[in-house]
């Protein structure tokens, strides 16, 4: 009879957060022929067209580890930029960045290099980011964020994972 009651009761909120959980569709971009003009030269590009709001780090911290199929949280955020609509244009950071989120009003591009990356430029967007709904065109904002692979010293781990291993032979031969 409790189990009947409190069934629904659990299972209600698990399916409300299931069904609000945001499902945006991503078309994934040629990196060497994306449409548009860049530098330097991405390993993959998402084009989502749509409006993510509000425009956040936080929300498109999301956004992006949705588009490549990331842990979420799994990002850092590490610099953003509001700029005026103009083509070429570029976005510098002080921190090394290998996710690069591009709002343009009713259109989002999101890139991703191996190798992380302090500068980028772009020009002759305007054909690919204008959207369905005919309102992007025009750069408005950057975010970059940092999935941390790269601030990883290896040294240091080698140490801790050699030193661990050493412990463990050493507890092996005690037993003997």
């Amino acid at each position: 009879m409790i189990k009947n009651f409190l069934m629904p009761l659990i299972a209600a909120p698990l399916l409300f957060t299931a069904l609000s959980a945001s499902a945006l569709t991503f078309q994934t971009l040629d990196p060497a022929n994306p449409g548009f003009t860049y530098d330097p030269l991405a390993d993959q590009i998402k084009f989502y067209d749509g409006n993510i709001t509000p425009q956040n780090p936080v929300n498109l911290q999301a956004a992006t580890e949705e588009a490549f199929g990331l842990v979420s949280g799994s990002l850092t955020f590490v610099g953003e930029a509001d700029v005026p609509d103009t083509s070429p244009s570029e976005f510098n950071s002080n921190t090394a960045f290998n996710y690069l989120t591009i709002h343009f009003g009713g259109s989002e591009l999101f890139f991703y290099w191996d190798n992380a990356i302090n500068s980028f430029s772009i020009a002759d967007y305007k054909d690919i980011t204008g959207g369905a709904d005919g309102t992007g065109g025009g750069i408005s904002n950057y975010r970059a964020y940092s999935d941390g692979l790269s601030q990883v010293p290896i040294p240091a781990a080698g140490w801790l994972f050699g030193t661990a291993l050493l412990a463990f032979m050493g507890l092996s031969r005690r037993k003997l």
